[in-house]
C-alpha cells in the first residue's frame, strides 16, 4: 500500500533511520568500489533514497544516524545492548561514508553523540508537529511506535517493508494498549534484543491486563495489593514479584522511553527550512567519485530536475 498524502497544503516531514537503512543494505548488497573498499551498504542507501523520492514526492526530509554504540542509556545501565556484537569490519568505514554521500544528495542529516537515531527521530517528529507539519517516521524499530499520534497535524509511522501507514488504531491492534502506554508496556515485558529484562512473570498478555486496569506503571506500583483480585493467570502471586523488581522495572522504563529533547542542531522554528530538499548538491558527482559508484545519484538528479523545472 503506497502512502497517500491528504489533499491539502499542510507540509509533511519524512523522517528516516539512516543507520537502519545502512544495515539493511549491507546484508542485501555487496559492491566493491575504488581500491577494493566495500561500499555496497552505501550504494544500497542511495538507491533506496532514489526509490523513496518517487514514492513520497519528497519535499521535507530528515535522516537520522547513530553516532556510536554508547549513549546516555549505557550510563543509566551498562548492560544496555551489551549483548550485541561489534558491526562487521567492512561496514565500519561506511558509517562515515554514507553520511557524506547522503549529504551530497542534498538531504538534511542529524547525528548527535550520546543519543540514538530513535531519539533524534522522535524529537524531529515532535518539533514538526509543533510547527504545524505532519511527520511520517519510516522505521521498523518498535520503540518508535511511541511517537504515533492522530492529533492534528498527526505523526504516523511507516513500515519500510510494506509502506503500510501506522496510526493509533494499528498501535492498539498490535499491542493492546494506547500509544501513551507503550513505554510502560515495554518496561514491563522487557526487550531481549536490547538486553532489558523486564518484570518477572509479566508477558505481553499480563502487561496488557495490568495497564488496562491501572493505566500507568506508577498506578500499578501504587496498588500492588489489588493485583491479586484481577482475573488474569498468575495475578495472585504477581504483586510480590513486582515489588521485588520495582527498581529494575523503573530503570527499564527510563531505557525504553524515547527522548523528545535531543539537540538536533536545528532551531525549532527553522526545521522545515533546514529539511527542505531541493536535489543533489552541485559537486555531488565529485563527492561520489572516490567511492566508485553513482547508484541513486543520477535518479535523484533526474527526479529533482522534473520536480523543480516543470
Amino acid at each position: 500500500m503506497s502512502p497517500q498524502r491528504p489533499p491539502d497544503n499542510i507540509p509533511e516531514l519524512l523522517i528516516l533511520d539512516g543507520t537502519a537503512m545502512l544495515f539493511r543494505s549491507y546484508y542485501s548488497m555487496r559492491f566493491q568500489g575504488r581500491n577494493g573498499m566495500e561500499v555496497g551498504a552505501m550504494l544500497g542507501v542511495t538507491q533506496a533514497l532514489a526509490k523513496l523520492s518517487r514514492l513520497h514526492n519528497l519535499d521535507h526530509v530528515l535522516i537520522a544516524f547513530d553516532a556510536g554504540q554508547k549513549t546516555f542509556r549505557n550510563e543509566l545501565d551498562p548492560r544496555y545492548k551489551a549483548n550485541r556484537g561489534a558491526p562487521p569490519e567492512d561496514l565500519i568505514p561506511q558509517f562515515e561514508g554514507v553520511r557524506d554521500v547522503v549529504d551530497a544528495l542534498g538531504f538534511c542529516t542529524v547525528c548527535v553523540p550520546g543519543f540514538e537515531a530513535d531519539d533524534l527521530m522522535a524529537t524531529a517528529a515532535a518539533i514538526a508537529a509543533d510547527c504545524g507539519a505532519r511527520a511520517r517516521v519510516r522505521a521498523l524499530d518498535k520503540d518508535l511506535w511511541q511517537v504515533v499520534s492522530d492529533s492534528p497535524p498527526a505523526i504516523v509511522l511507516e513500515d519500510p517493508r510494506t509502506n503500510e501507514t501506522i496510526r493509533e488504531e494499528e498501535v492498539r491492534q498490535r499491542f493492546g494498549v494506547q500509544t501513551w502506554q507503550l513505554r510502560d508496556y515495554f518496561a514491563l515485558i522487557g526487550d531481549s534484543s536490547d538486553n532489558i529484562p523486564g518484570a518477572p512473570g509479566v508477558g505481553p498478555k499480563t502487561a496488557v491486563g495490568l495497564l488496562r486496569h491501572f493505566q500507568t506503571l506508577e498506578d500499578i506500583f501504587a496498588n500492588l495489593n489489588e493485583i491479586e483480585t484481577l482475573s488474569f493467570r498468575g495475578a495472585k502471586t504477581l504483586g510480590p514479584k513486582l515489588q521485588s523488581a520495582h527498581s529494575e522495572v523503573k530503570l527499564a522504563q527510563q531505557l525504553v522511553t524515547l527522548r523528545y529533547d535531543a539537540p538536533l542542531g536545528i532551531s525549532d522554528h527553522s526545521l522545515l527550512e533546514a529539511t527542505q530538499w531541493s536535489g543533489p548538491v552541485e559537486n555531488a558527482a565529485e563527492r561520489f567519485r572516490p567511492y566508485g559508484f553513482e547508484g541513486g545519484l543520477r535518479s535523484l538528479e533526474s527526479f529533482a530536475y522534473q520536480k523543480f523545472h516543470r
